[in-house]
């Protein structure tokens, strides 16, 4: 489940956006802008909720409004031990790659899969031991890992990470 942000910012309105519709675009202008990744917030997936302390000017370099803006957004930011969940969604004897909200991209290596092996008729990791209460792991399961190493490039995530 993502964790919530206040972030602090600004979006610009052109003055024919000045209408009884405004904060509607205004509130388009902020997901438009945030609802992204850096290397700051991680991954802001939603806007949860703008303050009504609103600020403006106007940008006397290009007449647009400038809107100073606060706002609660929910965001997923790894780091290394940070436990989250993910979803399998390719499993190959090397390891297993998930993925968290179609949007961080996590490799479990087989090192850390020590108590399973990988099933090439099933294309799943079943438990080693097999009076194990471990399930086996299949596309599109769930698991919790713990994210060991983070790389932040290009505006998005690629962890390594162990299974928990």
């Amino acid at each position: 489940m993502p964790d919530t942000i206040y972030v602090s910012g600004n979006v610009l309105l052109n003055p024919s956006e000045l209408n009884e519709n405004w904060k509607s675009t205004l509130v388009g202008h902020i997901k438009k802008k945030y609802i992204n990744c850096t290397k700051q917030h991680g991954y802001i997936t939603k806007i949860v909720s703008i303050s009504n302390k609103i600020t403006s000017q106007i940008n006397s370099d290009t007449c647009y409004i400038k809107f100073n803006v606060n706002f609660i957004a929910e965001h997923i930011l790894p780091a290394p031990g940070k436990t989250l969940e993910c979803t399998v969604n390719m499993l190959f004897g090397h390891g297993i790659f998930a993925e968290i909200s179609d949007k961080i991209k996590i490799l479990i290596p087989i090192a850390s899969l020590k108590d399973y092996k990988f099933d090439n008729k099933n294309h799943s990791f079943i438990p080693i031991d097999k009076k194990s209460t471990k399930q086996p792991i299949s596309k599109g399961d769930k698991v919790k890992i713990e994210i060991s190493e983070i790389k932040y490039e290009k505006n998005r995530y690629n962890c390594i990470g162990n299974l928990k």
